[in-house]
Formats: structure tokens, sequence, C-alpha cells
């Protein structure tokens, strides 16, 4: 009996202390269980700034971090980055591509539903929670003789559904590169071409950065002079009509350096505008060029 008894007690004892434990631990248990994760943060809109980076690893870190005394466009409110590069960008920051190739033979509702599951998601890789997504080198094959009246019709029909969290038209999540062909025609006097149902697609959108610069087979062979900028802006500007706030432009790496290529784009209230819309940042080449990039935006870009 006495064993029984001295066995039952020390259960007694472990049961007791057992659940003095867990009132203890229940307080924070209760603090940890209801902690929230931070809510990711919102889509960015495409009616404000939008610096952009389209660059290999090593310049994009640069431009993210920044330099001392120079601050990376981490400090920019909606900086993204062309995906499937992604880092250092956050996943929210990242923005969905379709090349040029893969549309030019789609119908328009086959093309637009391929835009609207890009803003998703790449071909690869996680969720693309920005919403965005860039139709790469819109060249000759998007004039009106090639795949520009279907893509104009592809972005009215997505014109026509808002986005679930920024409320824009789906058309506005919709990015374009001008390849310099398309910026040079439609920024020449008297060399328009046949660029109208591009140009309709491009005011749907949520904004075009032009290739201010030359390129030969896909590869970049010299940057814009300061005569393409002081003509090509304005120009490209009236275009646009009321989607000129949307206009933007993207500039490489090259000879004049950042430095020229900055004030070029100053010369004109277009160009300011196109700055101010949000530059972006393509093959620059050296952490030097990437300096004096991001000297130029937080003085001019921001």
């Amino acid at each position: 009996m006495r064993t029984r008894n001295g066995r039952a007690g020390r259960r007694r004892r472990v049961a007791v202390t057992l659940c003095a434990l867990a009132a203890l631990l229940a307080p924070a248990s209760a603090g940890l269980a209801g902690v929230e994760e931070p809510a990711p943060p919102p889509p960015p809109r495409t009616d404000r700034p939008l610096p952009l980076v389209y660059d290999l690893a090593e310049i994009s870190h640069a431009l993210s971090e920044g330099f001392p005394g120079v601050p990376g466009l981490s400090t920019a409110p909606a900086a993204v980055r062309q995906y499937p590069l992604g880092d250092p960008f956050p996943v929210s920051r990242w923005v969905g591509k379709v090349n040029h190739r893969e549309i030019a033979r789609l119908s328009a509702p086959a093309m637009a539903r391929l835009l609207e599951q890009r803003m998703r998601r790449y071909r690869f890789g996680p969720e693309l929670q920005a919403g965005l997504v860039a139709i790469d080198e819109i060249g000759v094959e998007a004039q009106d003789d090639g795949f520009g009246p279907r893509l104009e019709a592809a972005m009215r029909m997505l014109a026509r559904r808002r986005h679930a969290t920024t409320g824009e038209p789906l058309s506005r999540r919709v990015l374009m590169y001008a390849a310099p062909k398309f910026v040079a025609n439609v920024g020449e006097p008297n060399d328009r071409e046949l660029w109208d149902s591009t140009l309709a697609a491009a005011r749907l959108s949520g904004g075009v950065y032009l290739q201010m610069f030359h390129a030969e087979a896909g590869r970049v062979t010299g940057v814009a002079t300061e005569a393409e900028w002081r003509a090509y802006l304005p120009r490209w500007r009236d275009e646009m009509g009321r989607s000129a706030n949307r206009l933007r432009v993207l500039l490489t790496g090259g000879r004049p350096g950042q430095d020229a290529q900055w004030r070029w784009a100053r010369a004109t209230a277009a160009g300011r505008a196109a700055l101010r819309a949000g530059v972006g940042a393509y093959r620059l080449g050296t952490r030097a060029e990437a300096r004096a990039w991001l000297v130029n935006w937080n003085a001019h870009g921001r």
C-alpha cells in the first residue's frame, strides 16, 4: 500500500508540475499564435514612378544596395526587376515577361490569355506578386502588317477587366519595351511607318520603356545620340496623348556614359517627365556605370 500510495503521490506531483508549466507557457504560446505574418506590400501601380532593372546579378545588386553616399533602388517605393533574373529585389517586385516571338503567331484571345498568365507566373518559378508582365523587344514584327492589330485587340480585351488589388484595367498591368526600330520610326519626323495599332496598344498599357540605344541582331551597338534624345521624346509624348505620364526610358552602358545620357534626357520637358515616370537600366556593364546611373537617378529620377 505504501508503494502504491508513493507512486500515486509522485504521479500527482508530476501532473501538478506539468499543469503549472502549461499555465506559465500558455500566455507566451497564445501570443505567438496571435502573431500574424506581415502582409506583402501592395502591387506597384503603373500611374506612379516605376524604376526598372533589366540587368545581370552583379549590377542588379549594386543598383539595389547603392554605394556609400549614393542610395540604391531599395529606397524607392516601387522599383521593379525584370524576371526571371530576380534577386536581390523581393519577389513582390518581380515582373513577368513575354518575348515578342511568343505572341507573334497567336490570336488576340490567346495573346490576352498568355499575358494574363505571365502576370501571375513565368514559365517557371514562384508566383509573381507584382502582377506585372513586360512584352520584350517590340519591333518590326509588331507593325500594322504584322501582329500589331492582334496586340491592340488583345489589349482592348484586357482593358475591359480590372486587376483585383490595384483596380487598374488589366491592360495597364502590361509593360512594353519598344525596340530601337520602333523608337526611331515614331520619333523621326515623317518616318512614322505602320505603327498605328501598336501605338494604340501602348496607350492602353502600363507604360512604354523606350530603348534609347542602337542595336543590331539583338546586340547593343551604341547609345542614342543627343539629337535623337531631343527629337524622339517630344514626338513620343505627343503620340501617347493622355497616357504620356506612363512614357519611360531604358538606358544602357556605353560611351558617352551615364552623365551625358541623363543630361540629354533632361534637355526637353518630355525627357524630364520620362525620367520621373521611371527610368530603367539595361546592361550597364560595370559597377562604375551602375554608380553613375544611381547618382543621376537620385538627382533627377526620383
